[in-house]
């Protein structure tokens, strides 16, 4: 991105699986209500090879954009980091909990 007002968290999902959307939600919402970060909400990207390549679900997590300059401070902070790790962490271990991949 180029344009300075873009911000926020997204997660992108693949459409091969069902179970990528779900998780996709299931990230989206951790991240927003733990970062306070905009919210860009959770997106399907079939053009996206590295989700859409692949037979099993799969998410990308677009945690912040370093284009905008609020955005680019909390990328450089280590306690934001270790926030982000710690919601991703959490995260897995919900969807893990939640949804059955049998």
């Amino acid at each position: 991105f180029t344009s300075k007002a873009t911000k926020g968290t997204e997660v992108l999902y693949s459409t091969t699986s069902s179970k990528s959307k779900q998780m996709a939600q299931i990230m989206q919402r951790n991240m927003i209500a733990r970062l306070g970060t905009y919210d860009r909400g959770a997106k399907a990207r079939p053009d996206l090879i590295v989700l859409n390549s692949t037979n099993m679900p799969a998410i990308l997590i677009e945690t912040a954009f370093l284009t905008n300059d609020e955005d680019a401070q909390k990328l450089k902070s280590s306690e934001f980091n270790k926030k982000v790790g710690q919601v991703v962490y959490d995260s897995i271990i919900e969807i893990f909990n939640t949804l059955s991949f049998r």
